[in-house]
């Protein structure tokens, strides 16, 4: 099978993810935790320090906005920040995608926990960005084939 590679726009990556997520975050993390320590005690800072503190930690440890995607055939690696989450296809025994607005999607794999297998993808914004959405809707009916997402799926395609 050939190497598929799945790219997310990068001017729309440096404007969607990196600024939002990190700077504007770590903004954030700096400004409450400076308020923190000169207001002592439990107020609005301790509530915007903790909500920073989470959104750093999905955007750059458990990597849940990718750059790139791959498909190598044998193996799904999802990259970004030069680090990245690799899941052998054989050893993927569970995956769940919810279907959000305008073509994002939450994937889960192997019951994602906080560190790995926990992805927000944009479709849209990846190059071939529907190869990959109808590859891992693929992925998710073959290992989950009595699911009601599918059972209704094939049914609507029998009508037409």
């Amino acid at each position: 099978m050939i190497m598929k590679v799945y790219e997310y726009d990068k001017k729309r990556y440096v404007v969607s993810i990196i600024l939002p997520n990190i700077i504007v975050m770590g903004l954030i993390f700096i400004y409450s935790l400076y308020n923190n320590f000169k207001f002592i005690g439990v107020n609005i800072f301790t509530l915007l320090l903790f909500v920073s503190i989470y959104t750093l930690f999905n955007t750059l440890i458990s990597l849940s906005y990718p750059s790139k995607i791959v498909d190598t055939g044998s193996e799904y690696q999802f990259h970004a920040f030069g680090r990245k989450h690799v899941f052998k296809k054989k050893d993927i025994e569970n995956i769940k995608i919810r279907e959000l607005a305008a073509t994002r999607m939450y994937i889960r794999i192997n019951n994602g926990s906080i560190l790995r297998g926990r992805f927000w993808i944009k479709y849209s914004f990846y190059s071939n960005g529907e190869e990959f959405n109808d590859n891992i809707h693929a992925l998710e009916k073959e290992l989950n084939p009595k699911s009601l997402k599918y059972k209704n799926h094939n049914t609507k395609k029998e009508i037409l």
